[in-house]
């Protein structure tokens, strides 16, 4: 793996003007970018972890001709209805397909799927420490949690999908 000094030899530019081209593609030269991207490309660079799934998809779309960049991890968390020890992910019939599909699609993405699984009320005062950490681009959040917990989750991150949550009215 390559450095971002590298790219920036090959490319002919500076590492400020790779790290935009990655970080605020609409800023840099059309010619210019897909050039940091090929040599990124050439040299098998990958960016530091992206800061969130739709910054990923708007520069996505932006290089559809070159190449596709997403954030290098995701978060899975399942929130187990009973005791975590027994009421595992890969036990449940409903779940257990859900987990296999979003680690297939990650795989086909070449992103990393972080996979926690709690009691969806133990973590209404401290969330995961990829959550936490902003360690992941953004999350899946598997079955039912309380309001309070999906709060905490949400001023770490505004990056979330709910996947078969049911809201208690």
């Amino acid at each position: 793996m390559s450095s971002i000094r590298e790219v920036a030899k090959h490319a002919g530019v500076s590492p400020a003007t790779v790290s935009r081209a990655f970080g605020t593609p609409n800023l840099i030269n059309e010619q210019t970018k897909m050039r940091v991207f090929e040599s990124a490309r050439t040299l098998d660079y990958s960016p530091p972890r992206q800061r969130s799934i739709s910054e990923a998809k708007t520069r996505q779309r932006l290089q559809q001709r070159s190449a596709t960049f997403l954030p290098d991890t995701l978060g899975f968390q399942f929130f187990s209805p009973g005791d975590e020890t027994t009421d595992t992910i890969s036990a449940n019939t409903f779940y257990a397909p859900v987990l296999s599909g979003a680690q297939a699609e990650a795989q086909e993405l070449g992103v990393h799927l972080l996979v926690n699984t709690t009691n969806r009320h133990r973590l209404l005062n401290e969330p995961p420490r990829m959550v936490r950490e902003k360690a992941i681009g953004g999350m899946l959040l598997v079955g039912t949690a309380d309001q309070e917990v999906l709060e905490v989750f949400g001023n770490y991150s505004h990056e979330m999908v709910l996947v078969d949550h049911h809201h208690a009215d």
